[in-house]
């Protein structure tokens, strides 16, 4: 079987039979014999068979099995993947309600899908929180009184507000966006603003159109003190400088009309004690003057009180409910001495003498007296003055009407300042020139406005209303 040369041997025969031999050895090493072993392997051979194929079906079945959970696993990973790339994208674009599902096993997708959650809502929070701050910076800024501009470092418009473009007046043109100096022609907004840009503030006052305008540019610096910008307010302060402009006028003009009575005064005494006083009718002549001149002073510090009391909002008015025909006929009773030196004729024209006005009597009857008695100064001999009430609707009109000279056109917007004169038929009078001024606050505080109709050689109508009682 061929084992005699060999230690030990094995062999499978066709048939079936396995044959295999182990040679004997004495302690010397020589052989003295050998086993020999003969059996049937048939069925070993076959289970062996079927066991292989069953491992390679196995094998086979394990790794499909494999390839499809690694596939599935892969997809699953790769969606997930895709959707917090999707929810990335969203959230760059401003949409921070996105969210990822977690699902139910905890790993690491599922780790950076819940950081990625409180992430974006950490970051929605913020911001909405600055939206709403820039919201309410916007609607302030929109807001306000003053023009606002806001400008880069390169002189670009980023912001303006509707205060600054109507004072700018860009010509149609659109501020935001454009350069300053390419809309703007005024030599000192250019001047403030680049004084801004290099890193100055600046401040200056320009005239734009009809408008005086305060200009403050404050330089906007980044952490390195480098200048980002720039941003520059406008005030209009034409109503401010005309107010201050009125009360300079109005000290000068209520000291001169003080002056004058004062001085006449003085020259007078002066002249009674030099000796003027021992000739009666000297005497006699200046003593009514200084009466004349003492009440004038009187009358005007009157109307500057009543004035200060307007001004000041301490004047109370005591309204109540008065009938038309009587407040006319107490002006006729006041003013009849006047008119009948003057030979004007003073007239009533009443709608309804039931007619009746809630005011305060007096302070009416004061406006009235003032309109009665500048249509008196103004009227010619033989003509007329109309006091007029009428009903419109709920409320009373009075008026008074004189067939006098008239206003020029240009004098009617000043007929209402203090110490105006039209012309010097008003000095003349002895009036304060506070009158008409006076008359336009009582008639403001009634809630009313003066309406003045007048041209020119056609006398003039001045009239207000009144809430009906």
């Amino acid at each position: 079987m061929g084992a005699a040369g060999s230690y030990s041997a094995s062999e499978l025969r066709p048939n079936g039979w396995a044959v295999a031999s182990k040679a004997i050895r004495n302690r010397s090493g020589d052989i003295e014999g050998a086993v020999v072993t003969v059996g049937q392997v048939e069925t070993p051979v076959a289970i062996l068979g079927a066991l292989r194929d069953r491992m390679w079906q196995t094998f086979w079945i394990s790794l499909t099995l494999a390839g499809l959970l690694g596939l599935v696993f892969s997809e699953l990973i790769s969606s997930r993947i895709v959707a917090m790339s999707k929810a990335a994208t969203a959230m760059a674009a401003g949409d921070f309600e996105q969210r990822l599902p977690t699902g139910l096993v905890p790993d690491e997708v599922r780790d950076l899908a819940v950081l990625y959650n409180n992430m974006a809502s950490t970051l929605g929070q913020a911001f909405s929180e600055l939206q709403e701050s820039r919201q309410q910076i916007a609607a302030v800024v929109e807001s306000m009184a003053e023009g606002v501009v806001a400008f880069d470092s390169t002189g670009h418009v980023n912001v303006a507000n509707p205060e600054a473009i109507r004072l700018l007046e860009p010509a149609g043109e659109v501020l935001v966006g454009n350069r300053l100096d390419d809309l703007v022609s005024d030599e000192g907004v250019l001047e403030v603003a680049g004084a801004g840009l290099s890193g100055r503030s600046a401040t200056a006052t320009s005239v734009l159109g009809e408008a005086i305008v305060a200009l403050r540019c404050t330089p906007v610096l980044d952490a390195a003190g480098r200048v980002e910008g720039a941003v520059l307010l406008l005030s209009d302060v034409t109503e401010r400088q005309r107010m201050e402009e009125a009360q300079r006028r109005f000290i000068a003009d209520a000291s001169h009309e003080m002056r004058t009575p004062v001085s006449a005064l003085k020259g007078m005494l002066e002249l009674l004690d030099d000796g003027a006083k021992e000739d009666a009718e000297v005497r006699d002549d200046f003593i009514h003057t200084m009466q004349a001149e003492v009440e004038r002073l009187g009358r005007l510090v009157t109307d500057l009180l009543t004035l200060a009391q307007l001004d000041a909002g301490s004047l109370q008015l005591r309204l109540a409910p008065v009938l038309a025909a009587e407040i006319l006929g107490d002006v006729v009773r006041v003013m009849h001495p006047l008119a009948d030196q003057r030979d004007v004729t003073l007239a009533v024209d009443l709608e309804d003498p039931k007619l009746r006005a809630l005011c305060d009597r007096d302070k009416i009857l004061q406006v009235l007296l003032s309109f009665t008695d500048n249509a008196l100064k103004h009227s010619g001999l033989g003509s007329s003055v109309h006091l007029r009430a009428s009903r419109s609707g709920d409320s009373v009109v009075l008026a008074v009407a004189d067939e006098g000279s008239g206003i020029e056109p240009e004098q009617l917007a000043r007929v209402f300042e203090r110490f105006y004169r039209a012309d010097a038929s008003r000095s003349a009078g002895g009036g304060t020139g506070l009158g008409l001024a006076i008359a336009k606050e009582i008639v403001e505080a009634h809630g009313s406005a003066i309406d003045v109709h007048s041209s020119p050689g056609q006398g003039a109508t001045f009239g207000f209303t009144l809430p009906a009682a």
